[in-house]
């Protein structure tokens, strides 16, 4: 065989690997075409013996560290003492099955079943990422000691039978201290149960790629308002890509009264305000004698009718009313050193706007960037006057032009 024009010996490489492996390893290998084992030498012997008398518990510690689809796949080759160890239910302690390597959907099943059942009911942490509706109820009625308990749910696209499967096994889950779950679907009546049957649940999270759409405030605050009335002992909540509105955020605050930490990422939070402004021309504001806040130099509107709410992927439609709002301005590109950004905290606003801002105003260290959103929440109609006066405000009493309000990114 030539890699590069160079004649390799495939046999050498071969004996290097195994005496590398027999050496550093303590296995015992195949070395040659007959299949004859490999004799030690007396040094090779001695090292086995020094490695055989350290006690099991530093093994265990070794083990402890081997991820779990590791230990099902190779570890139990290393050596017979691995091997032995394996067995025990102590290696399975913690059981990590959240797959990063794209392995096959059956064969992530088989690992599943052969690791709960190794663990023989002394599983305490579980992490699966292809969660049906008869796994949990197999692994709850072998593991009845679990604290922690991380899932994500596949069929249906949102998890569908998993809060299904949770109300039948929440009765046996009397020690769960977390639970962490992604793209699940769940209803008050699976959350109360969770409340009823869990009374260390202290850490729970709900995850979601994105936005849920609903119809009702009802719909929107439903996860919110079952978690304030039946999980009132959480000290760590997180709800990402949730559709909860300020009335279900007060409801947790008030029913949660021991949150030390809440994450509300992706979340569309509406809020309650207004804003009037009173745009005249500046003549007649002149002659009046009015106050003047500020200047309205130039706008834009694209209407280019490409989605209800979401803008172009690659934010063309924001680009061209950025340019068209300087245009008629006057205003340079270097001369803008604030921007109050309108996206929701969404990943379709947020990215496709920032990309805008990129392309038209590059890497400008002078720039500052803010979102009245992040601290109001959505105000829906009232959104665009309230941002405006937020902008201009801070300019009333400030020597410097443009000062942002508060704070910025």
């Amino acid at each position: 065989m030539k890699i590069d024009g160079a004649e390799l010996n495939l046999k050498e490489i071969w004996n290097e690997i195994v005496e590398y492996l027999s050496n550093n390893l303590l296995i015992t290998c195949e070395v040659d075409e007959s299949k004859k084992l490999h004799k030690p030498t007396e040094m090779e012997l001695e090292n086995v013996t020094m490695w055989q008398q350290l006690p099991d518990e530093i093994w265990r510690e070794i083990l402890v560290r081997v991820s779990t689809l590791d230990k099902l796949r190779s570890a139990d080759k290393v050596c017979s003492l691995w091997r032995r160890l394996l067995k025990e239910p102590f290696s399975w302690k913690t059981i990590d099955l959240r797959d990063s390597r794209c392995i096959p959907f059956k064969i992530m099943k088989r690992f599943f079943n052969v690791a709960v059942d190794r663990s023989r009911g002394e599983c305490n942490e579980f992490y699966y990422a292809y969660c049906g509706s008869n796994d949990l109820g197999f692994l709850v009625e072998r593991c009845k000691d679990l604290k922690k308990l991380w899932l994500r749910g596949w069929a249906g696209g949102w998890g569908i039978p998993i809060y299904s499967c949770l109300i039948k096994v929440a009765p046996r889950l009397y020690h769960l201290e977390e639970l962490i779950l992604q793209d699940c679907f769940l209803t008050p009546v699976c959350i109360e149960a969770l409340g009823v049957h869990c009374p260390r649940l202290t850490s729970f999270s709900l995850s979601h790629f994105d936005v849920m759409e609903f119809q009702t405030e009802e719909e929107k605050n439903e996860d919110a308002l079952a978690i304030a009335a039946h999980l009132p002992l959480l000290c760590r909540l997180q709800l990402i890509g949730n559709a909860l509105t300020v009335w279900g955020l007060e409801a947790v605050l008030v029913g949660c009264p021991n949150l030390k930490s809440l994450d509300l990422r992706r979340c569309l939070v509406i809020g309650e305000g207004s804003g009037v402004l009173l745009l005249e021309e500046l003549e007649h504001a002149k002659t009046r004698k009015a106050k003047i806040y500020a200047e309205f130099l130039g706008g834009s509107f694209t209407s280019d009718a490409y989605h209800m709410i979401e803008p172009h992927p690659e934010g063309s439609g924001v680009v061209l009313c950025i340019e068209n709002a300087l245009a008629q301005s006057g205003v340079k590109h270097e001369d803008v050193n604030y921007i109050n950004v309108h996206a929701a905290s969404t990943p379709a606003g947020d990215l496709n706007e920032y990309q805008a801002i990129l392309h038209c105003f590059g890497k400008n260290p002078e720039l500052k960037i803010n979102s009245t959103k992040s601290m109001t929440g959505h105000l829906l109609g009232a959104a665009g006057a309230v941002e405006a006066i937020a902008t201009v405000k801070p300019k009333i009493n400030s020597t410097k032009s443009c000062s942002p309000p508060w704070g910025y990114w």
